[in-house]
């Protein structure tokens, strides 16, 4: 969860900076770039754990105070993530991955496969990774419902 947090303040952070860039005269002999960055600041996500269902709940504000999207996961009992979703607002789902398959290796447990589920619940993608006889990822594979290979991206 905490890497998902930083990458969603890392691609905050990159806009913000792309949003201030003005346009450079290539032409030019000398060029000069300025970039402005907002001097506003996301609040800090809200995160409550409840220990017994073993579930996150994250609230997410915009500049004003206002929610705008809300994150629940869900983990088993060895810590691997089971359930992840994300809503709006109205907390109407806005995608959810579930169906996490895992294996027990020597160093602990490696994802195996996992499906996405579009915002009414309907399943569109499995992704599903391979390992070597060391258990380092191999390749991730996107499937459609029906079987049909979406991409495949070797490691």
């Amino acid at each position: 969860m905490k890497r998902i947090i930083a990458l969603f303040s890392v691609v905050i952070c990159i806009i913000a900076v792309f949003a201030g860039c003005k346009k450079v005269d290539r032409n030019a002999e000398t060029t000069t770039a300025t970039t402005t960055v907002p001097t506003y600041t996301m609040p800090e996500p809200e995160s409550e754990y409840d220990k017994d269902s073993r579930t996150m709940k994250t609230v997410y504000r915009d500049i004003n105070g206002e929610v705008f999207q809300i994150v629940i996961s869900k983990y088993d009992e060895n810590s691997n993530l089971i359930e992840f979703a994300e809503y709006d607002a109205q907390n109407n789902l806005n995608y959810m991955f579930k169906d996490y398959e895992y294996k027990k290796v020597s160093s602990g447990y490696i994802l195996l496969q996992y499906s996405r589920y579009n915002e009414n619940k309907e399943c569109d993608t499995i992704y599903k990774y391979t390992y070597d006889e060391n258990n380092n990822p191999v390749s991730m594979e996107s499937f459609n419902p029906d079987g049909t290979l979406i991409t495949k991206n070797e490691f």
